[in-house]
């Protein structure tokens, strides 16, 4: 026999809308849009969730992860009554206490006391109830005579104690707890952990939200991953966070990745090398009679037949400018979503165009990149397509078959060109040099949404760029690193214990046979030295720009979560004893970096050493 349901959510979408400005907001406030013949109001739809179904049963624990900005928040909301939904159904049965921010539903200028008192009246508990409960609530905050001060006097960690524990003393049927557990000191953190524990196995149903991961471990049995306001999976807690923590891991890889590339370029500015993206605008443009529309559902961009990123039109937070690829309502005609059989889409009027970004990191010059687009054309509307990338304009408008009123998929082939000659797909811009490439690429990260650059940025990303690199004799130089796992796939987030590969690409400059030493040091962020690798003495028998492979393996990296940087040497010969004797070809100084990930909460040393306990 299945328990009964303690919340459901039926196809539960919710829509903001965002006018262009505050007339027109204004305008449909007071109704005056049904009484306007001429008036067309100009408001874009926002969906901040959208088809969001699930169920949680009376007792039972169910976790939500995502990242900022994927709706959680907003479901929340919708589950305590604060909003209300667009469309779906919530069904709440029983009686919810939420505890969604430190502080919240406590009067700032009352006393601990009298914040307690009110909040365990409005909860129904008799005086004798309140009393007892004040005094466990004191002896379990610890706040001693802060409690006679007034609330707006506590600090962030004192408000959360007090907040947390007061409802957690009403135990109601349903407990809405929206990161809670993070605020204070480690110290309440443990006790609260306790106090949570207990609470769940007195019955109450639980929905948790948290970024930490072993939180959502611990509490739920149950969870859901939210991406761009809809369900990406849902299942048991280990299921949904392994798949969660993969995503999360991928991005990072991703980031880190671009920023190492961004390094070898020669950037210097911290902002530029972290939050470094090819910036990618792709223009659609309808033409046709009146009356004709154009609807795009999805558009993708693809390295080698495998999408690398995607905009979904119509979906949830399909224009949310914090993501990698979205709808760019600032510019263009786009209409507002819509959707035809669980296909949502928007539409193009006859001679208007919308633009999609797309902000991608990186690009491997060895793949081949395309986009496709999913549309359908009514009316004898047909669909060009156009892209810029970097503020270029790469590709003109290429007319797309007819659909003739189905759903069709097409492939547009790109050709880049990439830093230091390598190009993706067929050659174009054969005319630039090497510094118009390098140029470039210093554009990618002064792109507004429009893809026009920003004039003050792309002056200061024209000024004289050089690597970090120490010069030495020149013969050999750093051409590159990159990190492997034990695939041999290139990654920038390991977990700890992984195999690693340091795959290290040396230029000559000159013919000839050359003795090579490589030193590899790994620091912290904050300098602390954590190895140093010494290869041996190589001969190399080289022609000039050729390129040699050298690799240094570590069988299993045993370091604390954390992100880390590597210098690398070139060395004619190296003495152990004597280092300043050494004639060095060149030193690219800590400009390559990775991350580990994984390490449990108690192991928190720099390094674990091997060791075997015995007795």
């Amino acid at each position: 026999m299945s328990k009964p349901l303690a919340v459901e959510f039926q196809n539960v979408g919710k829509m903001y809308k965002l006018y262009k400005d505050r007339k027109h907001s204004f305008i449909d406030l007071v109704g005056a849009s049904k009484i306007l013949p001429f008036y067309k109001s100009k408001v874009d739809e926002f969906w901040a969730l959208r088809d969001v179904s699930f169920q949680l049963e009376a007792g039972s624990r169910l976790g939500i992860v995502g990242r900022n900005g994927a709706g959680k928040t907003t479901l929340l909301k919708l589950l305590t009554g604060n909003i209300t939904p667009t469309e779906g159904q919530v069904t709440v049965n029983g009686e919810v206490q939420a505890l969604l921010e430190a502080g919240a539903g406590f009067h700032p200028e009352f006393t601990g006391y009298e914040n307690v008192e009110a909040a365990l009246t409005q909860a129904g508990l008799s005086r004798a109830a309140i009393k007892e409960a004040t005094a466990e609530i004191t002896e379990f905050t610890e706040l001693g005579e802060f409690m006679n001060q007034p609330f707006k006097a506590y600090s962030a960690g004192m408000q959360a104690r007090l907040v947390f524990t007061t409802a957690t003393t009403i135990k109601p049927n349903i407990l809405i707890v929206d990161e809670i557990l993070g605020a204070g000191d480690a110290y309440f953190a443990v006790k609260s952990r306790q106090r949570m524990r207990t609470l769940v196995e007195s019955g109450a149903s639980i929905l948790l939200v948290s970024h930490s991961l072993d939180q959502v471990l611990q509490f739920c049995d149950q969870a859901i991953w939210l991406e761009r306001g809809r369900v990406v999976l849902r299942g048991s807690s280990l299921e949904v966070v392994k798949a969660y923590q993969e995503f999360v891991h991928e991005l990072q890889d991703k980031q880190i990745k671009a920023a190492n590339q961004r390094r070898h370029y020669g950037f210097r500015d911290a902002v530029e090398i972290e939050h470094f993206a090819e910036t990618f605008i792709a223009v659609l443009r309808a033409k046709g009679p009146q009356g004709a529309s154009a609807d795009i559902s999805r558009v993708e961009l693809l390295a080698d037949g495998v999408p690398v990123d995607t905009v979904r039109l119509g979906a949830p937070q399909d224009s949310d400018s914090s993501q990698f690829a979205y709808v760019a309502l600032n510019t263009g005609n786009w209409q507002s979503p819509r959707d035809d059989n669980e296909t949502p889409f928007r539409s193009l009027k006859p001679e208007s165009l919308g633009e999609l970004v797309f902000r991608t990191l990186p690009l491997d010059p060895k793949s081949r990149y395309s986009f496709r687009v999913h549309y359908r054309c009514t009316g004898e509307a047909r669909l060009s397509f156009a892209f810029s990338r970097n503020g270029r304009l790469v590709l003109s408008d290429v007319q797309l078959p007819a659909s003739k009123g189905g759903w069709v998929s097409e492939n547009i082939e790109l050709k880049l060109v990439f830093p230091h000659g390598a190009s993706a797909g067929a050659e174009q811009g054969e005319g630039q040099t090497q510094a118009d490439l390098q140029s470039e690429v210093a554009r990618a990260a002064s792109i507004d949404a429009e893809g026009v650059s920003n004039q003050g940025r792309e002056e200061q990303s024209q000024q004289p760029l050089t690597v970090r690199r120490w010069s030495g004799e020149g013969s050999l130089l750093v051409e590159g690193l990159s990190f492997q796992n034990g695939k041999g796939e290139d990654k920038a987030v390991f977990t700890v214990g992984e195999t690693v590969t340091l795959a290290l690409d040396v230029r000559a400059t000159r013919n000839g046979k050359l003795p090579l030493v490589v030193g590899v040091v790994v620091y912290t962020l904050d300098g602390i030295t954590v190895s140093q690798n010494i290869s041996p003495g190589y001969e190399l028998d080289v022609h000039s720009q050729e390129i040699v492979r050298i690799s240094l393996d570590y069988p299993a990296l045993n370091l604390r979560n954390g992100r880390y940087v590597i210098s690398i040497s070139l060395h004619k010969d190296l003495d152990p004893h004597h280092p300043e004797l050494t004639e060095r070809y060149d030193l690219v100084a800590q400009s390559y970096q990775f991350e580990i990930v994984g390490n449990p909460p108690l192991r928190s040393g720099l390094v674990e050493l091997p060791a075997q306990w015995r007795r």
